[in-house]
């Protein structure tokens, strides 16, 4: 069963932003919105974390700020630029906006996608993943991930696969190290990769996959996009 969804990226292109700066963009706009919609910050009225894929993600576009919607999203993002627009600082006051509708779908022929600096790991996985005897194991539990990604990404945005199911095989890896990952008070270093993959699924470009996804981490783009009858 297909499923259609509404992506959407907002870019502010007189705003450089560093990575290391989203963290502190993220805080200023739910400053701007007094932290009144969770969709852009996803935690609870008493400062929990919302366990569910981000459905607004926080980037550094090519060096300029950005934020990216998928469906409930894109309207809280175009809320932003209409009702806040007045009180943005003058760097702020162009942007830019582009929308896409993506059928979501199985697929007979996998579609190829790329993840850029894609974070797999919390300290607990690595371990155990450094300790994998042979490059095969590595690669079939990067898979594994990956999958385990789309699934989650899928059930949040209500698409059932139903009985068909999802493969996804690593065509290439890069492996970056350690990368920073900043919070508030922190830098943290996180194992980080570039990854190109074929899986049996029709995604939307630009989702996040994997952990610090909400601020720039695990942007995914198709490579090879394969017609859909």
């Amino acid at each position: 069963m297909a499923k259609n969804i509404k992506t959407l990226q907002l870019i502010f292109p007189n705003m450089p932003l560093k990575s290391g700066e989203i963290i502190f963009f993220r805080s200023f706009i739910n400053d701007l919105m007094e932290w009144q919609n969770a969709l852009f910050h996803n935690h609870t009225p008493d400062g929990g974390n919302m366990m569910r894929y981000p459905l607004i993600q926080f980037r550094s576009y090519k060096g300029k700020a950005s934020l990216f919607g998928i469906e409930e999203g894109c309207e809280a993002i175009s809320e932003l630029i209409g009702k806040y627009l007045c009180e943005l600082p003058p760097e702020m006051a162009s942007f830019q906006l582009e929308s896409w509708n993506t059928e979501i779908i199985m697929l007979d022929e996998p579609s190829l996608y790329y993840i850029h600096y894609f974070l797999p790991f919390n300290s607990s996985n690595l371990e155990a993943w450094i300790t994998q005897k042979g490059l095969v194991n590595r690669v079939t539990e990067l898979e594994k991930m990956i999958v385990n990604n789309i699934l989650d990404f899928c059930q949040n945005i209500g698409f059932e696969m139903l009985n068909q199911d999802l493969v996804v095989q690593i065509e290439t890896v890069e492996d970056i190290g350690f990368t920073s990952v900043y919070t508030h008070t922190d830098e943290i270093k996180m194992k980080a990769f570039n990854i190109s993959y074929y899986s049996n699924i029709n995604l939307p470009n630009h989702i996040g996959l994997g952990k610090r996804k909400s601020i720039g981490f695990g942007t995914q783009r198709q490579l090879k996009q394969v017609r859909i009858s």
